[in-house]
């Protein structure tokens, strides 16, 4: 996963570095933030490097299929837990299952996570839709007078056609039909 906190900014105005990409209001760059002298490593390799630092790899067809489908560097953030840094070796006893175990455990705990906090935001956005409606109107959102002076209600208001008009949401579609 390519992150950095807080992001770098950037040379210009409204840019940030995020890691070896940019980005910008024009788009997406990868550019090298140092010069990189390490070469590619196959699955093999990879293997070989775990195996050396003392984690134990008893089925070598599920961890070839882990190196490659999830990542090398994304996994052995799993075992950081359980490696030493002073001798460069895994904990004795801890194998590529417990990578796997730690990776599976925050995956499912993240997709339920995600999912209490989607109810959440919407459960939210309905209630201040709600009030704002029964407060200001069905068509609260075209009233710059519901906003604060300071509010960018111009930017607010292409925001808002740019969305509508890209949504594929059904009750977008049953609202424009009427």
């Amino acid at each position: 996963m390519l992150h950095q906190h807080p992001p770098r900014l950037g040379p210009e105005r409204g840019t940030a570095h995020l890691g070896g990409l940019i980005f910008s209001g024009a788009g997406m760059a990868i550019v090298p933030k140092i010069p990189y002298a390490k070469p590619a490593s196959s699955i093999q390799d990879q293997l070989l490097k775990l195996t050396s630092r003392g984690l134990a790899i008893p089925d070598p067809t599920l961890a070839e299929h882990f190196l490659k489908f999830v990542g090398y560097y994304r996994l052995i953030g799993y075992g950081l837990g359980f490696y030493d840094r002073a001798t460069k070796c895994y904990v004795a006893g801890k194998s590529f299952q417990d990578l796997v175990d730690h990776y599976t455990l925050d995956r499912e705990l993240r997709v339920l996570i995600m999912d209490e906090i989607e109810r959440v935001e919407i459960a939210v956005r309905s209630c201040i839709v709600n009030y704002l409606s029964l407060t200001y109107g069905p068509h609260w959102h075209l009233n710059q007078g519901v906003f604060v002076t300071t509010f960018d209600f111009a930017k607010f208001s292409r925001t808002v056609a740019t969305e509508v008009g890209r949504s594929r949401e059904p009750f977008i579609y049953h609202y424009n039909r009427k």
